[in-house]
């Protein structure tokens, strides 16, 4: 009988996964060290705050002229989307001492969570997610930082695509995903449809929360396959 521990994230995935995260970090770095922010400041985002879209949207705002209160909510309500994805997470962690759950927060990232709900078991799916979230934090500050020290040498980073690596790694991510279930897949489709239809009208950021959300509810609803929840 398989051990049901052992999750199915193989050595090359996050060999991928890792390159992807170092692209987007430094592809980030490179855009905030262009809008010149001070490098020191955009390392310590890397490593205290963790989150490239929440970084960019303060960035942007306050580049365009924005007040800090604003662009604080704008980061606020970018960011806001890993509360509703540790909904569903909570399930897998439900029981877990205090300590590691909280541990286990910090990193929440799509990826990790996408790659915990992959496995069939909730043990695995611990351990997926813990193995996930690692190679995601050790990545970005290592792609941060490389992006800092390139500095001006790449003044547009959307001309070389880095811009679109780590999206696509997602979209293969949540691919994987929709194997396991169909319901998974329906929650998925209905997701990415209702972010195509309101990022016309909506402020920047909004569509994914409420994908996030609905994707959220469709975890809630899916009846769970039988898992272990140790």
């Amino acid at each position: 009988m398989e051990n049901a521990s052992q999750d199915t994230l193989t050595q090359g995935e996050l060999a991928a996964y890792a390159a992807s995260v170092v692209v987007a970090g430094a592809s980030t770095a490179l855009v905030m060290v262009n809008l010149d922010v001070a490098p020191l400041v955009v390392v310590a985002a890397a490593i205290l705050v963790f989150s490239g879209t929440a970084t960019l949207a303060f960035v942007g705002v306050t580049d365009a002229g924005g007040t800090l209160a604003t662009a604080f909510a704008a980061a606020l309500l970018v960011a806001a989307r890993f509360g509703l994805l540790g909904i569903p997470l909570s399930q897998r962690f439900q029981g877990r001492p205090w300590k590691e759950r909280v541990l286990v927060a910090f990193p929440l990232l799509d990826a990790a969570v996408a790659m915990c709900f992959r496995e069939s078991t909730a043990e695995a799916g611990r351990r997926s997610y813990v193995r996930t979230a690692r190679v995601s934090y050790s990545s970005w500050v290592t792609g941060v930082t490389v992006g800092v020290l390139l500095g001006s040498l790449i003044p547009d980073p959307k001309a070389l695509g880095m811009d679109v690596a780590f999206p696509a790694l997602l979209l293969a991510t949540a691919g994987g995903v929709a194997r396991q279930s169909s319901g998974l897949a329906v929650t998925g489709l209905i997701a990415a449809a209702i972010a195509l239809i309101t990022t016309p009208f909506t402020p920047a950021g909004l569509p994914v929360l409420l994908a996030v959300l609905a994707s959220a509810m469709g975890f809630r609803a899916t009846p769970a396959t039988a898992e272990s929840t140790t």
